[in-house]
């Protein structure tokens, strides 16, 4: 069994017999001749987050085993597919049409197609790049990594939000640095969507009490009706019924997020939308938010988005309509 890197593991796609193509912002592997015919679309950030879409009819067998050692998330939609995927210590699995969240650790695996297959799908491929940029901070990074906190969102059914995030990055028309942005921002969606789903799981597993889940709750609601002027920790308490500590713990236990983070993403997630008004200006945005000074808001847009609002607003009022 190889020891590859994501990008080897592409490779073996040319190994293999398809032909690599380079075009804009979309990296192309076709196949034509004896091996099979169609093509494989890689688009996005091969180093951190990319969108695959594959439709190729293979007309022999392909078995390939490798060992991917990072961790990476693949969250997938197979619409025609006779493939199995094998994995050290958890069996054969068929990948039957639907929709798929898998979480992988760095296992060995052997992909196994069998000629005559037609395989299509499309799948997000998020990278620990990403998954350290984003969750680093809250721990939740090695949360997601845990082999039993994989092993519980590997078996969750999936969600329609799930399949939503897909199908607005197959139907995404935008260009260049603004479609590098959109793909962040769906991957971050992602991550969102699955700390929310483990922790959720676990709440179920660990009970918080009914009135800590309706402070919890209520404190999001008063959260969002207030993102330009939130109350404190502690105020925020007073109002939902019980002790900051409680409240503090039940909410991160509860959403998956501290108040603070939970807050500052409402608050970059509205800022974003109130970005497609041409009369948006950066000072107007970052009162309407809650931030007290445009510098403090430009800070941490950079920081959630890796640009300045200032480059965001000018590549939205320049995409073509």
């Amino acid at each position: 069994m190889e020891v590859v890197t994501v990008e080897g593991a592409l490779g073996i796609l040319e190994h293999f017999g398809f032909i690599k193509i380079r075009k804009d912002d979309t990296l192309i592997y076709k196949l034509e001749g004896k091996p099979g015919k169609g093509r494989i679309h890689l688009t996005g950030s091969v180093e951190s987050h990319y969108l695959i879409t594959c439709d190729v009819l293979f007309k022999q067998d392909f078995v390939y085993g490798s060992h991917i050692r990072e961790p990476f998330i693949e969250l997938s939609s197979v619409s025609d597919s006779k493939l199995l995927y094998e994995q050290e210590r958890e069996g054969t699995t068929s990948v039957l049409k639907g929709m798929t969240t898998h979480i992988n650790l760095g296992e060995p695996n052997v992909i196994n197609i069998a000629a005559g297959t037609r395989l299509t799908y499309t799948s997000l491929i998020i990278r620990q790049a990403t998954m350290t940029r984003f969750l680093s901070d809250e721990g939740q990074e090695r949360d997601l990594a845990l082999p039993g906190n994989a092993r519980i969102i590997n078996s969750l059914p999936p969600c329609h939000r799930q399949a939503r995030i897909l199908s607005d990055l197959i139907h995404c028309r935008m260009q260049g640095s603004v479609k590098a942005l959109y793909y962040e921002i769906k991957a971050l969606e992602v991550l969102c969507l699955l700390s929310e789903a483990l922790s959720s799981k676990k709440q179920s597993m660990h009970q918080s009490t009914a009135q800590e889940r309706a402070a919890v709750k209520e404190a999001r609601e008063i959260l969002a009706n207030n993102i330009s002027c939130p109350p404190g920790i502690s105020a925020l308490a007073r109002k939902v019924g019980i002790n900051a500590t409680r409240l503090k713990q039940a909410f991160k236990q509860e959403t998956g997020q501290t108040i603070f983070g939970y807050l500052r993403l409402i608050r970059l997630g509205t800022a974003i939308s109130l970005m497609a008004d041409p009369r948006a200006t950066i000072a107007s945005v970052s009162q309407e938010v809650g931030y007290r000074s445009p510098s403090k808001f430009s800070a941490a847009f950079r920081d959630q988005y890796g640009l300045n609002p200032g480059q965001y607003l000018r590549m939205v009022r320049q995409r073509p309509e």
